[in-house]
């Protein structure tokens, strides 16, 4: 079962690590679900998810929340 974590933490998670995320090769972007992280990633690849769960390893003392990994080509903003 997993633990319940409220959406600030995870926020406050996403600002802490998001800089060192994204230096990951293959990370594309980094955000917030309602009961966890999603790092949106190039490709699914064992190698990316490891440094990621890596990073986020290192700077947790337990790891509470949950990470999903998404695969996208990319994001790009709309036009308005």
């Amino acid at each position: 079962m997993l633990a319940i974590v409220d959406i600030d933490t995870i926020i406050a998670l996403k600002d802490r690590l998001a800089p060192a995320l994204m230096r990951i090769a293959g990370v594309r972007a980094v955000g917030v679900r309602s009961v966890g992280l999603t790092v949106y990633l190039d490709s699914d690849s064992a190698k990316i998810r490891d440094e990621v769960q890596s990073v986020i390893s290192n700077d947790l003392s337990d790891s509470t929340v949950p990470v999903h990994f998404e695969m996208t080509e990319g994001f790009r903003a709309a036009n308005r």
